[in-house]
This record gives structure tokens, C-alpha cells and sequence, in this order.
């Protein structure tokens, strides 16, 4: 089987990130310069994995030209999360443009609890669309994403990164227990991905255990988090997390949670 990468990154080099790598293999140490989709597709197709949903790199801001032109360039094989000015006056003839180009995704990076005014417009148009809301969050706990289910029950919404709950260990607990917790809102799905920065695999597993019994594999979708994931690992190591480290999953869940959930969300 094919699988669905649900969360990579690709630039140009004309804004280089740099970052501390040890990994000489695969990109130039501590600098990701330039990371372009043709080297996404070297260390992805090992893995069988044949299809991607590209994120905004948030470097771009809301220029998304560059992400547009490669899944221009590629559109069987790309989906792309754009990153939208929600204060934008223009915003539903914006999302309307896209929408023509088989954009159905747009991101929010949210820093502040109290931002859901911020948001409501872009919130209200891709529910009534039936757009995904790919949400990044970058709190101390899931409070705003709770305001927004409640405000908007019908909105499609993908909670990147497990919801970043490894940025803090004294409040991982916790919040994995918040995460679990927005499962009853059936429109809420998780990504599994950015386990690159968990040090151990029985933490992983125990992570995706408690989403599994919460949201079940139907609303779990696994990311590489490329080309992060390659600065310490590998790529393979991140599909591997669910394809060997997960043996209490069954192959029926494997292939859900690696290709039919993103499939159905992205693709169809």
C-alpha cells in the first residue's frame, strides 16, 4: 500500500532556516537551505510513501506562491495548508480563488487563548465550505480550540503535531488528557506526527494508545514533520513509528491512520 505524508514542509533558498543538524546525509549541518519538493520525494519513496499534504512554511507568512507553484507542478501527488491573513477584507473571494485551485485547508498558527474574534470570519467561511482547519497550537492548553468547536460544531479540523503537548513536560499529562477530551467533537481528527521530539518510544506508544481509544484510527493521521523530522532522524524512522513500533495496531488500522484518514480529508 501507498501512504500520505499529512505534514511536510518545502522552501526555496532564498530565506535559508538555520537550525542544528547532525545529520550530514540528507541536509547541510546546522542549515536546512533549501528544501524543495524533489528532496522530499528522495527520502519519502523508501517508504512507499507516494502522496503529501505540503504545510506554509510560516517563513512565507501569507505569501503562499511558492507552495501554490509546487502543487501546480505536482498536483497528483500534492495538497497543500495555506497560511491566510484572517484580518483580510478580501478573505472570502481569497478563499474562493483557492478553492478553484483544490485548496480545501488553511492553517492557524494560535499563540493567544483569547483570539477567537481574531478568526471568525475564515472560521465561519470554511465551515460553511466544508474546508479543514489545520490548527498549530502553540498555548500552555487547548482552550481555544474548545471555544472554537463549540461556536462552530461543524468545522473540519485537524490538530497538528498531537498538538504540540511534548513542548512542555511538566504539563504533558495533562494535556494529552485535554486532547482526548475534544475527541467528542467528531469533527476534531489529530496528526500524528513531530514524535521526533519525544526521546522515547514508550512514551509514543502510550500516546497513541490513549488517541486511538479516544478518537479511534478513523481520526488519526500520521505526518513525517519533514524535513524537521531528518535533522536527528530519519524519515523513515517517523513512518516507522506506526508501521513496526505500534504492533498493538492492527494492519487495517496502520493503513487508516497512514493513508485512508488523510486520503479521505485532502484527496477525495
Amino acid at each position: 500500500m501507498n501512504y500520505i505524508d499529512s505534514h511536510a514542509y518545502v522552501w526555496s533558498n532564498d530565506k535559508p532556516l538555520t537550525l542544528n543538524s547532525n545529520n550530514k546525509l540528507e541536509l547541510p549541518p546546522k542549515k536546512i537551505e533549501f528544501s524543495p519538493p524533489e528532496l522530499l520525494l528522495r527520502n519519502a519513496r523508501p517508504s512507499s510513501v507516494e502522496k503529501f499534504v505540503l504545510i506554509q512554511a510560516p517563513k512565507y507568512l501569507y505569501d503562499n506562491s511558492y507552495i501554490i507553484e509546487q502543487i501546480q507542478r505536482f498536483p497528483e501527488i500534492f495538497k497543500a495548508i495555506l497560511l491566510i491573513d484572517p484580518s483580510n477584507n478580501n478573505i472570502s473571494n481569497q478563499i474562493n480563488r483557492l478553492s478553484k485551485l483544490g485548496i480545501n485547508a488553511f492553517r492557524i498558527i494560535n499563540t493567544q487563548i483569547n483570539e477567537l474574534e481574531k478568526y471568525n470570519k475564515l472560521l465561519e467561511i470554511a465551515q460553511n465550505n466544508n474546508h479543514i482547519i489545520s490548527y498549530s497550537n502553540q498555548t500552555e492548553n487547548f482552550l481555544f480550540l474548545k471555544n472554537v468547536s463549540v461556536k462552530y460544531p461543524n468545522l473540519r479540523i485537524v490538530i497538528e503535531n498531537i498538538g504540540n503537548i511534548y513542548n512542555d513536560k511538566k504539563t504533558f499529562d495533562v494535556k494529552l488528557n485535554q486532547l482526548c477530551e475534544l475527541s467528542s467533537n467528531k469533527n476534531i481528527y489529530v496528526q500524528l506526527s513531530g514524535f521526533h521530539a519525544i526521546e522515547f518510544n514508550n512514551d509514543k506508544i502510550n500516546i497513541i494508545k490513549k488517541l486511538i481509544d479516544s478518537y479511534t484510527d478513523k481520526r488519526l493521521l500520521w505526518g513525517s514533520n519533514y524535513p524537521f523530522q531528518i535533522l536527528e532522524k530519519t524519515y523513515h524512522d517517523s513512518i516507522s513509528i506506526i508501521k513496526l513500533i505500534s504492533s498493538f495496531l492492527s494492519e487495517k488500522q496502520k493503513d487508516q491512520i497512514l493513508s485512508n484518514t488523510a486520503n479521505k480529508l485532502f484527496f477525495d
